[in-house]
């Protein structure tokens, strides 16, 4: 949910808020004029246009095809080493120049692909979620039964420039792919001797190419510096633990099960104890969470938070927002596919619609900011209905949730299981809705959240009605108004959610084999 940043992160058409287009369908009129002109230069058949846009977004595609016909407006003219032809090899010490040479990205667009997508091994996942063995090689061409594709992005490569024009194609072009769980680092100069052998791309697009490293992406289940941050302290909560003790063994492993710093206790004997103070709390909690009496963190606006239970939720009026949707992992990060919310939003802050005095300042994070019902890395697009205000606390009270369930998606998706996401809000129409300040988006439809629920299940994904879960794994109602979260709030949270879809995943698989050829992690099957 949290839409700052790295975190806040399917390409299907749906998943984007547009409809996916028939096989055949008219391409955008830019798409079209650029490709038909320009088809050499791009390296991009028009089929694989709607692929990126909805991997990428619009504007990123855009902005590649325009910067490539660019580059081939300046080298225009100049003369080339021609395929065929030898070219001089560099002298014995002379340094190479790093650049990618005119003839290897024509030699990549030739064969269609512009150097966007390899193909290799599907990604399949352990039993208990062990990573797939690293491929030793990629390599150009439609993925075949069992394989999966690749997917470059402008920010994963920029070759350098030449600093002349008669520099000496590189030895070494390193470039970085992705699938939706890993990025990988390729060669892509995988024929260095081929100017003996006329080829002076010394790239040649009918062989494989080495795969260098592989390292995983996405939220590794941090915080990232939305929590209260002056040293925050927790507690057994009495009242949920009446009946068996509090000092009994089941609540010190509940405790140790959801990664609570044993340091961090506040006990009634302690010498400190009257230095803080708690925050909110049911008695269905098991752990109360205090704060220092003299620390008031400035990234929170309130300590305040009400609390509801799903029957209650329920019981509401029906909410006027909602989406669902099987968590998938985006190729394309919010940063490299330029998706951002504000822009989204009509350029407009969440804060700007609230009032007076919750808008950030140096080194203080605004009060309220736009908050992803899905979040971005499950999939959720970057579309207004997927957007609300919200707290920069409820923000990361959804992040605890995420970044429990994310490590688990792989490996739930090599059986043919997906993590469904159900969220739904309340929603009330801003303050500055009611008279929008000069400038701003006059919206009639509200746009501040009251109350999420956010939903979890394992459903099946050989089925074409997903709204069937086969394990119901945990479901959360937020307070779109919430004050302070502390660490050992994130860190109880995220460990509860995480060690139920842990429990459910076995239950649900079971002995299963993993599906032949599996799905894979990434990009066009």
């Amino acid at each position: 949910m949290r839409v700052h940043g790295s975190d806040h992160e399917s390409a299907g058409a749906a998943d984007q808020g547009r409809s996916a287009q028939p096989r055949g369908a008219r391409l955008p009129a830019f798409v079209g004029d650029l490709d038909a002109a320009h088809r050499p230069v791009t390296g991009l058949p028009p089929a694989s246009i709607p692929a990126l846009q909805r991997s990428m977004g619009n504007t990123a595609v855009t902005q590649m095809l325009q910067s490539r016909r660019r580059e081939a407006t300046e080298h225009e003219g100049r003369q080339q080493t021609g395929p065929g032809r030898r070219a001089a090899a560099p002298a014995s010490g002379t340094p190479v120049v790093q650049r990618m040479a005119t003839p290897a990205q024509k030699q990549f667009d030739a064969a269609g692909y512009g150097a966007a997508f390899l193909t290799i091994p599907a990604e399949n996942f352990g039993e208990g979620g062990e990573a797939p063995a690293v491929p030793r090689t990629a390599r150009v061409g439609a993925p075949r039964n069992g394989e999966i594709q690749l997917l470059r992005t402008p920010v994963d490569w920029a070759p350098p420039q030449a600093t002349n024009r008669r520099a000496q194609p590189q030895t070494s072009i390193k470039a970085r792919f992705r699938s939706s769980f890993f990025t990988y680092e390729v060669e892509l100069v995988n024929d260095p001797e081929g100017a003996a052998r006329g080829n002076p791309s010394l790239i040649d697009v009918e062989a494989p190419f080495e795969i260098l490293s592989r390292t995983p992406r996405g939220s590794q289940g941090t915080s990232m510096g939305r929590t209260y941050a002056f040293g925050d302290r927790w507690a057994h909560n009495p009242a949920y633990w009446a009946a068996g003790g509090i000092n009994g063994p089941a609540a010190q492993e509940l405790a140790q099960s959801r990664g609570l710093d044993a340091d961090a206790e506040l006990r009634a004997g302690d010498v400190d104890f009257n230095d803080y103070h708690i925050l909110p709390y049911t008695g269905g909690q098991p752990f109360l969470f205090y704060v220092p009496n003299d620390k008031a963190d400035p990234k929170f606006r309130t300590e305040g938070r009400r609390f509801m239970e799903a029957h209650e939720f329920d019981a509401l009026p029906g909410p006027q927002r909602s989406e669902t949707k099987v968590s998938i992992p985006p190729q394309v990060d919010r940063r490299d596919g330029d998706r951002r919310t504000a822009r989204t939003m009509q350029n407009t802050q969440a804060h700007e619609w609230m009032g007076q005095d919750l808008g950030g300042s140096r080194a203080v994070l605004a009060a309220y900011e736009w908050c992803h019902l899905i979040g971005d890395k499950d999939g959720g697009p970057d579309i207004p209905r997927n957007l609300v205000i919200g707290t920069n606390a409820v923000n990361t009270e959804q992040l605890a949730l995420e970044t429990a369930l994310r490590p688990y998606v792989a490996r739930l998706y090599s059986y043919r299981y997906g993590i469904q996401l159900r969220v739904e809000a309340l929603m009330e129409k801003a303050p500055g809705q009611i008279n929008p300040p000069a400038g701003l988006w006059d919206e009639k439809v509200p746009l501040k959240a009251s109350w999420i629920s956010y939903h979890i299940s394992i459903v099946p994904l050989a089925t074409p009605d997903t709204d069937q879960p086969v394990a119901d794994v945990h479901r959360q109602i937020m307070d779109a108004d919430r004050g302070t979260i502390t660490e050992s709030e994130f860190t109880s949270l995220h460990h509860e959610v995480r060690n139920k879809i842990r429990a459910k995943a076995d239950a649900v698989i079971g002995d299963r084999p993993t599906a032949p050829g599996g799905p894979g992690g990434g990009g066009q099957t």
